[in-house]
C-alpha cells in the first residue's frame, strides 16, 4: 500500500472553497510545521536551520520542509549559502531560506487554508508583525 499523500488537485482558492472551519467552539489546533516554517519566513524575512530549531518554530528538519514547501505547494524559495558558528563554535555553512516576492499573496492564501482547516483565525496580513510570532501557532504548554 503506497502511504504517500497524493498531491492535492486543482487551484488552491478552489481547495479553499470547500474546507470547512474546523472550530466547532473548541480551542485551535497547533499550527502545522510547514505552516510555522512559512509563517516564520513572511515574519522575519528568512530563516536558517538554528533558527528554525528554536521556540516557537520548532523545526528540526528545514530542508525537508522547504522542500516540501516548494515542491508539494509549488512555492519558489530562495536559497543563499552563509557562514555560521555550529556545534563547539566551528564554522559551517547553512542555507538562508527566503521566499520570493511573488510568491508572497500564494503563501499568505495558503497559511489561512491551513489555519482554517485547524480552527485558527485568518492572520490580518497588514498588522503580522504586531503580535509575537508565537501567538500565531497556538502552542500548547508540554508538561
Amino acid at each position: 500500500m503506497d502511504m504517500k499523500k497524493a498531491a492535492p488537485k486543482g487551484d488552491l482558492k478552489d481547495q479553499m472553497k470547500h474546507t470547512p472551519a474546523a472550530n466547532d467552539g473548541q480551542p485551535p489546533k497547533p499550527a502545522y510545521q510547514q505552516e510555522r516554517v512559512l509563517l516564520a519566513m513572511m515574519y522575519t524575512g528568512s530563516i536558517t536551520a538554528q533558527e528554525a530549531e528554536r521556540a516557537p518554530i520548532y523545526a528540526r528538519h528545514l530542508n525537508s520542509v522547504v522542500s516540501e514547501l516548494s515542491n508539494r505547494m509549488t512555492l519558489t524559495v530562495l536559497r543563499q549559502p552563509e557562514k555560521v558558528r555550529g556545534y563547539a563554535k566551528q564554522v559551517c555553512t547553512l542555507n538562508r531560506y527566503r521566499l520570493a516576492e511573488d510568491q508572497l499573496d500564494k503563501a499568505k492564501l495558503l497559511i489561512d487554508h491551513w489555519r482554517s482547516k485547524r480552527g485558527a483565525d485568518p492572520i490580518y496580513w497588514s498588522q503580522l508583525t504586531l503580535l509575537p510570532l508565537a501567538s500565531y501557532f497556538n502552542l500548547r504548554e508540554v508538561a
